[in-house]
Parts: structure tokens; C-alpha cells; sequence
């Protein structure tokens, strides 16, 4: 189901000319939002990810299996993937979502691998400066202005919840950028150096 809404999804984003990323993207949302709101067991496990790995050591730990759920996912989710664990086929679910996570994470290591053997050093270097001045930016613009947007939307919040908010904005993927320049021909291009680069 995953490669297929998947090719489906990089399908219709050429046809409308578009990255064949942000097909697979949209497509992912889509299907991902629609099944969990249908109480799609497989989609419920998929989405809360290796967090039954944090159960089983809570567990281990000496909290009985529906205080380690609760405490991980809160009390509506936590019962809720327990009673699928618990299911005739909630190992069934448990391995399908770990060979997802698997192959999620060795598809970003070869995307990012195959960028990198695009990538020369010597271009890299004639745009250095500038990719500088864009990790800069990129960097302190988008946390700042987290400050800032928390601050006002969340007046009570502490200054390590800003700070926490303002990261997460700070965060970015390369595997992302890298796969729609490459989806644009434009790996080679000025501009993508820079991007690469910062």
C-alpha cells in the first residue's frame, strides 16, 4: 500500500509539474490521516512509530504494560494501541511497522548518499561563504522568530518551552531539499551548492 499510494502520488505530482517529493508527501498525509481517523489498527501502530520500544523499557522497568502506554502516549492513545497489541494480530503490526522504520530510514541513507555523489568539493567550496551566511540565517532566523511567535501565542509558556518550539523550527531536511533539486535537475546549479553547502 506505502509504494503504491506512493507511486500514485509522484504520478499525478509530474503530471501537474511538480516535485515527485511533495506527490509522495501529500499522498502520505493524506492516506495517513484518513485510515487513523478510520481507526486503521496498521496506520494507528505506523504512526505513534518505535514508541512500543519506550513502553517495553517502562516495562521492564517495573510499570505494569498500561501505566509504561499511558505514560508514553497519554491515556486516550496508550489504551488504544495497548487494546491493538494486545489484538490477534498485534505482532502482525508491530513487525510490519518495524520493516517500515528499517526501510524509511536506509531510503534516507541512500537518497543522501546519492546526493553526496553528486556533490563536488570544488563547487562547494566556490560558494562557501555564501553558504555560511545561509546556515547563519537559516539557523538563527527561524528560532528567533520561534521566540518571538511562541511568546505571543503562548504567553504562559516557560522560556525552555520557547527555546524548545523555536528548535523544532530549526530543524530541516536535507534528505527533503536534496530530492526536490534533484526532481528539478538543478543539483548542479549554483544555488543548490549553496543549499547543499549551508
Amino acid at each position: 500500500m506505502i509504494l503504491a499510494s506512493a507511486l500514485l502520488g509522484r504520478f499525478v505530482a509530474r503530471k501537474l509539474h511538480q516535485p515527485s517529493v511533495l506527490g509522495e508527501l501529500l499522498i502520505g498525509v493524506f492516506i495517513g490521516n484518513f485510515f487513523y481517523y478510520m481507526h486503521y489498527d496498521l496506520i494507528v501502530v505506523l504512526r505513534e512509530g518505535t514508541s512500543h520500544l519506550e513502553i517495553a523499557k517502562l516495562a521492564l522497568a517495573g510499570f505494569t504494560w498500561d501505566e509504561a502506554a499511558v505514560t508514553v502516549l497519554g491515556p486516550e492513545i496508550g489504551g488504544q494501541f495497548l487494546a491493538i497489541l494486545r489484538s490477534p494480530h498485534g505482532s502482525d503490526y508491530l513487525q510490519v511497522s518495524q520493516a517500515v522504520d528499517v526501510f524509511s530510514r536506509y531510503g534516507v541513507i541512500f537518497l543522501l548518499f546519492h546526493v553526496g555523489l553528486d556533490t563536488s568539493l570544488a563547487e562547494l567550496r566556490k560558494v562557501g561563504a555564501n553558504s555560511l551566511r545561509v546556515a547563519f540565517v537559516g539557523v538563527l532566523a527561524p528560532f528567533v522568530l520561534g521566540i518571538l511567535v511562541a511568546w505571543l501565542l503562548l504567553p504562559d509558556s516557560t522560556l525552555a518551552e520557547r527555546i524548545f518550539l523555536a528548535a523544532t523550527l530549526v530543524a530541516t531536511s536535507i534528505g527533503i531539499t536534496a530530492r526536490v533539486l534533484k526532481d528539478l535537475h538543478q543539483t548542479r546549479s549554483q544555488e543548490a551548492q549553496v543549499i547543499l553547502g549551508a
